[in-house]
């Protein structure tokens, strides 16, 4: 039997969120950082660093709220999912984890953003049982440090070699660095997403079911036709990413037998029209109609998610 999701979020309520958000966050967020770019590195450029990362922890607090909504906002067959996380609780992990990855050089990082998935996981309930977060903090800490080991080494020979007077080649550095970062990404991308779809619920486990090469080559393929059309095929890529990710989406029995699968039924022309003219309307209105372009867009790909038995 299939059973049809639904998102209710209208834009009239995320939009007094949004605007806390636009206000407190958004602008300084972009003030900070203007400043820091025109210090040029001197000493003065304290106070907008400071400033940035203010922006980033109170963004950071204010995903509760996001969420929240968001999650209250998801039903499957008029049933809706309920957030029960208390903000209190919520704030303590915030201020464990950054000072955690503060005192650890960022190395405890991956269990923070474990600790936060986990967090609203398990504070998130459907039909009164609440689901949980199997993923672990070390098997993040492998895929980052995949990513960024290579990516700050190249970063750095391409900074070495931009002086031409020394015989450096500044041109070819950047298309090398750039080139292996591309490279990397997309595995990267496939590795976080299978750790981050690691969910139980009752006697369920909820995983993404694919096979490597066929994902690794499905990435890659959306990816570079948004970049060779400058953007343009980017909302076509979104939403076949969308559709490859929820097809392989399925529910395991306790025995590893696969008892539901989560499936989209991709419409091509009218969801591309819809996120092109919800992004350019949000351009328009330098971001202030940033609530009303998630509402539609969202009750448009979860509304066309659905979830079924699989026949044994």
């Amino acid at each position: 039997m299939k059973q049809n999701f639904d998102f209710t979020l209208t834009g009239k309520k995320f939009l007094p969120l949004w605007i806390l958000i636009y206000v407190i966050v958004g602008v300084p967020y972009l003030v900070s950082f203007s400043l820091l770019s025109k210090s040029g590195g001197e000493t003065s450029s304290i106070l907008p660093i400071i400033g940035l990362y203010t922006s980033l922890l109170i963004g950071l607090v204010l995903t509760y709220f996001v969420a929240k909504l968001f999650i209250n906002s998801i039903t499957l067959e008029g049933e809706a999912l309920v957030f029960e996380g208390k903000f209190g609780s919520f704030i303590g992990k915030i201020l464990l984890g950054v000072v955690l990855s503060i005192v650890t050089l960022t190395i405890y990082m991956p269990w923070f953003i474990r600790d936060i998935q986990k967090y609203f996981a398990q504070h998130t309930k459907f039909k009164g049982q609440p689901f949980d977060f199997a993923g672990k903090g070390w098997v993040l800490l492998i895929l980052l440090l995949i990513i960024y080991i290579p990516a700050f080494l190249f970063g750095y020979l391409s900074a070495t070699h931009m002086d031409t007077s020394s015989g450096g080649n500044p041109i070819l550095w950047v298309v090398i660095s750039q080139l292996v970062f591309f490279i990397l990404i997309i595995p990267f991308y496939y590795f976080m997403y299978k750790w981050m779809v690691d969910f139980t619920y009752k006697d369920y486990s909820i995983k993404w079911e694919t096979k490597f090469w066929n994902s690794i080559g499905k990435i890659f393929i959306e990816i570079f036709l948004s970049l060779v059309s400058m953007g343009i095929y980017a909302p076509f890529a979104y939403l076949r990413l969308y559709q490859y990710f929820v097809n392989r989406t399925v529910a395991y029995d306790t025995e590893g037998i696969v008892k539901k699968r989560f499936s989209y039924a991709f419409d091509p022309i009218p969801s591309f029209l819809l996120i092109w003219g919800q992004t350019l309307l949000t351009l328009i209105t330098l971001g202030l109609y940033y609530p009303w372009m998630v509402a539609k867009v969202g009750r448009k790909l979860i509304g066309q998610t659905s979830i079924e038995d699989v026949e044994a």
